[in-house]
């Protein structure tokens, strides 16, 4: 089965790719060695779902992930940090939708 990937350039470093990732797994991000921040979003959930992972995943941009750091967090839903995430997201989800559905 050919997997297809849907790039989106969200700013000059950061990238959201739509990509097909299996079960349990809903999205994820890393800071590339030349700086660009890579957000990884299962193209199997819907519009909605998907633009509230961007806005989780973009808050971990913007709060903690600083750059030349490295962090791989698996299973971490309970955590403070994916709890803000969470909350953060929830709020700013509606403004993610126009660029998950703009690149549909």
């Amino acid at each position: 089965m050919e997997q297809t990937v849907s790039r989106i350039d969200l700013s000059e470093n950061i990238v959201c790719h739509q990509v097909y990732m299996g079960e349990g797994v809903k999205g994820f991000v890393y800071l590339s060695k030349k700086g660009t921040y890579h957000i990884f979003i299962a193209d199997t959930l819907s519009p909605e779902a998907q633009s509230e992972v961007l806005a989780h995943e973009m808050h971990h941009i913007k709060h903690d992930l600083p750059p030349g750091h490295y962090f791989i967090g698996l299973d971490a839903q309970g955590t403070d940090f994916e709890i803000k995430a969470n909350s953060s997201a929830r709020k700013s989800a509606a403004a993610m939708l126009n660029l998950i559905t703009s690149a549909i």
